[in-house]
C-alpha cells in the first residue's frame, strides 16, 4: 500500500573528489491511510557506531585492507534508530551467519521522504563531517565535509520555497559544492530556482539541471525540462543523462572490495506495518 522513488546522485560522475552517494526515498501511502516505514541498512557485525543520525561500519575488505563506510540518514518525519543482529548465508557454505542490521523508522505517516548519505573510505583516510540541517517550510537537508571542500544536500517535501543553511530553492532536491566558501558546482531535480553564496540561478522549472561556475557564471553540464524556454542567458556546453555509472550494489556482509563503494550496503525503505 505505498510507492516508493528512489533518486541515487553520485557526486564524483561530475568530476573530482570525494566518492561517495547520495540516496533520497521518497514513500508515500497510496491508500490514504498512515503507515509505520523502515528504512534498513546492513552491514558487517565486526565493527559498528552510532551517534544520532550518523553511524559506520568498519571491516577489512578483500585486499585485507581495513575500510570504514560512514552515513547520516535524516528524513522529513521524526526519526528512531534500532538495530539488531540480523540473519544471512554464504551460498557456498550454506551455514547460517549474522550481521548488524540498522532500521530508520518513522511511525504513522502517510508518507516520508529519507535522504541518506554513504560515504566508503579506508580506515586510514581522512574522515568526513556528516551533518543533518534544517530549515524553512520544512525543508531539511544533509551535508558532507571534507577538508576544504563542503557538499550541500537540500530536500524540499512539500514544494514552495526553502531556505535551508544558506541555500534557497524551490527544487525537490537541490545540491551545492563549496570550496574554499565559494560555490563551484550545484544542480536541482524538479524546479526552477537555486541561490546559495556567489549562485543565483533561476530558470523554467526543468526535470534536473547539473552546472558549474565558471568565469563567475554558471554554466549548464547537464538538463532536462519543460515548459517554454526562455531566451538563453547562459553557454549549455553539454547536455547528458545524469545516470550513476557505479551504484552500489546490496551484497550480504561483510563490505568488500575496498573503499570505492562496490559492494555498499544499500537501504531498503519498506512499510512495517
Amino acid at each position: 500500500n505505498v510507492s516508493v522513488k528512489r533518486t541515487f546522485f553520485y557526486p564524483k560522475m561530475f568530476g573530482g573528489t570525494p566518492e561517495y552517494l547520495f540516496i533520497l526515498d521518497d514513500v508515500k501511502s497510496t491508500d490514504g491511510k498512515s503507515h509505520n516505514y523502515s528504512m534498513l541498512l546492513h552491514g558487517p557485525s565486526t565493527s559498528f557506531s552510532q551517534n544520532g543520525d550518523t553511524y559506520s561500519w568498519s571491516t577489512t575488505n578483500e585486499d585485507n585492507q581495513s575500510v570504514v563506510l560512514e552515513g547520516i540518514t535524516a528524513a522529513s518525519e521524526t526519526t528512531t534508530f534500532a538495530t539488531k543482529n540480523w540473519y544471512h548465508f554464504y551460498p557456498e557454505h550454506y551455514d547460517k551467519k549474522t550481521h548488524k542490521r540498522l532500521a530508520v523508522d518513522v511511525a504513522n505517516q502517510t508518507g516520508v521522504t529519507y535522504a541518506t548519505i554513504l560515504y566508503p573510505r579506508l580506515s586510514t583516510g581522512t574522515a568526513p563531517v556528516l551533518t543533518k540541517v534544517t530549515g524553512s517550510n520544512g525543508g531539511y537537508g544533509v551535508k558532507v565535509s571534507v577538508g576544504t571542500m563542503t557538499d550541500k544536500f537540500v530536500v524540499n517535501p512539500v514544494g514552495g520555497i526553502v531556505v535551508v543553511d544558506g541555500v534557497t530553492t524551490d527544487a525537490k532536491v537541490a545540491y551545492v559544492r563549496y570550496e574554499l566558501g565559494q560555490v563551484t558546482k550545484a544542480g536541482f531535480k524538479q524546479g526552477s530556482k537555486l541561490q546559495a553564496g556567489n549562485l543565483n540561478y533561476t530558470t523554467f522549472t526543468q526535470d534536473y539541471v547539473i552546472g558549474q561556475m565558471s568565469g563567475g557564471q554558471f554554466v549548464i553540464v547537464a538538463s532536462s525540462g519543460g515548459g517554454v524556454t526562455p531566451t538563453p542567458t547562459l553557454t549549455l556546453v553539454a547536455t547528458r543523462t545524469p545516470s550513476p555509472t557505479r551504484t552500489p550494489t546490496p551484497t550480504t556482509p561483510p563490505i568488500g572490495g575496498g573503499p570505492t563503494a562496490t559492494r555498499t550496503p544499500t537501504p531498503t525503505p519498506r512499510p512495517t506495518s
